[in-house]
């Protein structure tokens, strides 16, 4: 399986060591030049807190910036292994193809509460909800930068953006322009391999790309673990901007994604069959400047899949959808932005019943949804220090109904140069509840015909709310220095979980299991997050700490998902070194934690990363060598619906080769 891979990272290797030898003019590469080293010489400008351009610090919310040359200079081909090392995250494996992402917790395969999006358009499961990374016919090659917001951000983004949102936002084509061949190679016998090219044509800019992964399964990998969790993975995306006037943008973007994997095992049910996964995501927008003070922003979507997943349902989903916003600045005191979103989703079944091949299938096959919202930002220079900012958003989903969200942030200046920013906010969202929960019905290991003994029916359930007040700080005390403070207190109110019910079968240590979802209690989070970033000439550094404590009402309430781990430390930093050298080192400790309800542990565990990145002062070429995980502490894969904790392959060694042309 490995050989397709090896050959054509090996091929791409060759050829780009051959085009070395032609004399090019000095490659811009991935971030060596002075400027590029300068690093954050002005504030990360972000959009998810408010859906509009601002400076990080003056976030209604707090976000983390992930920026895209961390994604390569860190020789990251997966996108949760680089967002672990953001204040907050948790991240954890299940197997190599599975992660468990959330921000603050609440993290399972099919826990929803953080939303992921890709440029602003939902990226999660249709059916199940939660962060599926590989699937996402986005490359990191063409990531621009992830903004990772901390807190609820329903008022923003609507339904399920619970605990927070991580936002990818891709390259624009005018930013990557030129041929990009890139490959990499792994001790684990994975390897990655990513073409590019972009160019432009009077007002009009496009990028083309393919990309083809390859990875093996963890018995492979190292000897111990499953030997289901390998995969293989094509990606090509196409992503077009046309300058039409002066003050008229267009903008497309197709992907598609083909993934074959091994199954997960779910509750010790092997199915023997592997899985096949198609991805498309399309969209087409409008950005209009209508005065000097009124933009206009159309963009209609189309997310497509079908999923032949033996272990969990075959299914066909599709989505379309639309927002329409509208920004107006200088509003008197007032920037004011207005809009609105709408979304379709149709499921249906591949196969129509468990002996076709299904384990869950839909309630009621096809399935379609309709959901509708409405929002307002505004934000209001009360007096020169003092600015208030309101969100309110009101939507309607066809599952649950109504509901709202909003935040309101106060943040002032303390000092005469405007360098110290103090927040305050209340913030109120919700979690809707997806056909995965309502939907769906479970009859799996049948000891006679019409005798399953694992069975599970979904009901009629209510949305999750939450309600958060938050505190934070930030200042730029030095030069080059970013100081951030911030602090929270989350209520939990109406958590969905799982009542699981056993009676004996008769047969001996065999029980019938009953499993159903319902709304189970509430629960209260709280802690805070500090971190404190220096950038100079040598480079630059991050050193964090979060402290995300989290407590359901009753000892033994499930909530679908794993508690945050309570303390965690990192370290981001990216080092100038002699002859051309980049040196990047990434550090986190997440401590050990649990699943409310449930009798699951994730231990405990370092991980240390340490990559050089070398480029020759002339030729096109850039190369990098590193190490993940250099202490060897991958913690077992562990989840909710898996019987047994999966080891995982833990230190592992790689080489990139990276040509711009």
């Amino acid at each position: 399986m490995l050989i397709q891979t090896a050959g054509l990272a090996g091929i791409l290797m060759l050829g780009l060591l051959s085009a070395a030898e032609a004399p090019l003019a000095p490659s811009v590469g991935l971030g060596f030049g002075d400027e590029e080293l300068a690093l954050f010489e002005e504030l990360p400008v972000v959009v998810s807190g408010s859906r509009r351009p601002g400076k990080v610090t003056d976030s209604p919310v707090p976000i983390s910036v992930l920026d895209g040359d961390d994604l390569r200079l860190g020789g990251y081909t997966q996108l949760a292994d680089a967002v672990m090392f953001q204040p907050g995250v948790d991240v954890v494996a299940v197997d190599r193809n599975h992660s468990m992402i959330g921000v603050r917790g609440l993290h399972e395969i099919f826990s929803d509460r953080t939303l992921t999006l890709v440029d602003g358009i939902i990226a999660d499961n249709p059916i199940y909800g939660g962060s599926e990374f590989p699937r996402m016919p986005v490359a990191v090659q063409d990531i621009s930068h992830v903004e990772i917001l901390r807190g609820p951000g329903g008022a923003a983004w609507g339904a399920n953006a619970f605990n927070g949102v991580i936002n990818v936002i891709t390259q624009n084509p005018d930013d990557s322009l030129g041929t990009q061949a890139q490959a990499t190679l792994t001790s684990t016998h994975d390897g990655d391999a990513h073409l590019r090219w972009g160019d432009f044509h009077g007002p009009v800019s496009w990028r083309l790309a393919v990309g083809y992964q390859e990875q093996a399964s963890s018995q492979e990998a190292s000897g111990v673990g499953s030997d289901f969790d390998w995969r293989r993975t094509l990606k090509s995306s196409g992503t077009l901007t046309w300058h039409w006037t002066p003050t008229t943008e267009i903008d497309a973007a197709v992907g598609y994604t083909h993934q074959k994997e091994g199954e997960l095992v779910l509750l010790s049910m092997p199915t023997g069959q592997d899985i096949t996964r198609d991805s498309v995501r399309a969209q087409l927008g409008l950005r209009q400047i209508v005065t000097d003070q009124a933009t206009l922003s159309l963009r209609t979507y189309t997310n497509w899949s079908q999923n032949e997943d033996p272990s969990l349902m075959k299914y066909v989903a599709y989505e379309q959808g639309g927002t329409a916003q509208i920004d107006v600045s200088q509003l008197g005191p007032h920037t004011l932005t207005l809009g609105g979103d709408a979304r379709w989703t149709h499921l249906s079944n591949l196969a129509s019943n468990t002996s076709a091949g299904d384990r869950f299938v839909l309630k009621d096959n096809p399935t379609d949804e309709y959901r509708a919202g409405l929002f307002t930002i505004d934000r209001w220079q009360v007096i020169a220090p003092v600015v208030l900012e309101s969100q309110l958003r009101g939507d309607i989903y066809s599952g649950t109904g109504m509901d709202w969200a909003g935040r309101i942030a106060a943040l002032t200046t303390i000092d005469d140069l405007h360098q110290q920013v103090i927040r305050v906010a209340v913030a109120r969202a919700y979690r809707t509840p997806l056909t995965g929960l309502r939907g769906t019905t479970l009859d799996t290991a049948f000891i006679a015909p019409g005798v399953p003994l694992v069975t599970y029916r979904s009901n009629d359930l209510d949305n999750e709310h939450t309600l958060s007040l938050e505190l934070g700080w930030s200042a730029v005390p030095w030069d080059g220095g970013l100081v951030r403070v911030d602090t929270y207190v989350q209520k939990y109110q109406d958590l969905i979980g799982y009542d699981i019910q056993t009676t004996p079968s008769g047969i001996p240590n065999v029980n019938f299991v009953a499993i159903e979802p319902q709304t189970l209690g509430d629960a209260i989070a709280y802690g805070g997050e500090v971190e404190v970033a220096q950038q100079a000439h040598w480079g630059r550094c991050a050193i964090w700490y979060a402290w995300n404590h989290f407590e359901t009402d009753t000892e033994d309430t499930s909530v679908r998902a794993f508690a945050p781990a309570e303390h965690k430390v990192g370290v981001r930093s990216r080092w100038r070194l002699p002859w051309s050298i980049i040196g990047v080192v990434n550090y986190r400790y997440a401590a050990s934690h649990e699943a409310p309800g449930a009798d699951r542990e994730i231990q405990g565990w370092h991980r240390l990363d340490v990559v050089l990145n070398w480029q020759p002062t002339r030729g096109p070429l850039d190369y990098a060598i590193g190490v993940h995980d250099v202490f060897d502490q991958t913690p077992a894969g562990v989840s909710l619906f898996t019987n047994e904790a999966l080891e995982l392959p833990g230190r592992t060694a790689f080489v990139r080769i990276n040509g711009t042309f």
